[in-house]
């Protein structure tokens, strides 16, 4: 008995009840986790209000109130934060007795020891939990409102090359096909490890994202993809025979990656078996390649993508971001690059048409003064 039934109970969340029933889009979403927050840390009947640590018992009503909206590895990463650093030091203390000097202090405290993104989402969840008491007039006014945050120092990300992909697909050997599969289609580990087998069209070489996979405290997690909704991805043709195999003698519901033994791929194991012996080998026989976790792969396909020439809004539909802003943003680095690129481009096609032309004598121009 494996645990392969998943994909065929998955299924879209229900609609969340109450007041979130009436938002849609971002405001449902931030609604959402607002109430989270709220279940989870206040004392329901209390005047003045105060930081819960009976955290199990809220753990429950926040499952009823908020189905689909707050992703299990998001509420596990909220949790983590709030059990680990929120609530030791602010559980006893009263909301009206928080302060923003006292927070400002916090923060800084958490700087010295961790890093800046880590800070900076311990913080998100104390100033959601105040702007929540806010709204519920518990508190005047956020005091979280203004604390100055660390920076957050983005390192290089480690795209691969042509080369490199087929390097670091030999070395995981019979699972090469998944690390091509991730570097030329940009699906996020949970997706492809939740992918069907009805949701592969070989004849026109498209895949549907209609799912994801995720692992929380040890247990699989089904839902939609990240950004809650569907998506078709071509994938290459030099893929399909590697796809092909993968497919040949499964039923439609059954995942088209899978563990040995027939279960679902998981992130951990994969990682730790296959994917950064790969690296190690890799390294060895080119000290320049670079050490990359898997996500990166989805990094790379981004890379090549742009490399190839597509544009940000074909590359936004292929990784699934909410919006082209969005794949702007996180990857300006690929675009600037692509910048002498498309200058030289530009030069190439116009020189024919500017074959002999000359600006003239540097004179203020006619008729403009």
């Amino acid at each position: 008995m494996t645990d392969q039934t998943g994909p065929e109970t998955a299924s879209e969340p229900p609609v969340a009840q109450g007041r979130l029933r009436r938002r849609g889009g971002a405001e449902a979403q931030r609604a959402a986790t607002l109430e989270l927050f709220y279940d989870l840390v206040f004392v329901p009947g209390t005047r003045v209000g105060k930081f819960s640590t009976s955290f199990q018992l809220s753990q429950m009503k926040m499952s009823e109130r908020n189905p689909g909206r707050i992703k299990p590895t998001t509420r596990s990463g909220y949790e983590y934060s709030l059990n680990r650093h929120v609530l030791p030091r602010w559980g006893h203390v009263q909301l009206a007795d928080v302060t923003y000097t006292d927070l400002q202090q916090w923060v800084t405290e958490l700087a010295e020891a961790l890093a800046g993104s880590t800070v900076r989402q311990i913080y998100h969840v104390m100033s959601s939990m105040l702007t929540l008491a806010v709204r519920d007039r518990r508190i005047p006014r956020n005091p979280a409102k203004d604390v100055k945050l660390p920076r957050v120092n983005k390192e290089r990300r480690g795209y691969l090359t042509h080369e490199q992909v087929r390097m670091l697909a030999a070395a995981a050997g019979s699972n090469g096909d998944i690390i091509v599969t991730l570097a030329y289609t940009g699906l996020r580990w949970g997706e492809l490890a939740a992918l069907t087998v009805k949701n592969v069209d070989v004849a026109r070489r498209r895949l549907s994202i209609v799912q994801n996979v995720s692992e929380v405290g040890g247990q699989l997690i089904w839902g939609t993809p990240k950004s809650g909704k569907a998506r078709a991805v071509v994938f290459p043709a030099f893929l399909l025979p590697a796809i092909q195999r993968r497919i040949t003698g499964k039923g439609s519901n059954e995942t088209v990656f899978s563990s040995p033994n027939g279960s679902v791929l998981r992130n951990n194991n994969f990682r730790r078996r296959i994917f950064n012996p790969a690296v190690d080998e890799a390294r060895k026989a080119s000290p320049q390649f670079p050490r990359i976790t898997p996500h990166d792969l989805r990094h790379t396909a981004a890379s090549l993508a742009v490399s190839a020439g597509a544009n940000v809004k074909a590359i936004q539909r292929m990784l699934g971001h909410a919006s082209a802003a969005m794949t702007l943003d996180v990857y300006a680095d690929l675009f600037d690059e692509d910048l002498n690129a498309v200058s030289h481009a530009l030069d190439q096609d116009a020189a024919a048409h500017f074959s002999g032309w000359s600006p003239g004598p540097s004179s203020p121009t006619s008729g403009l003064n």
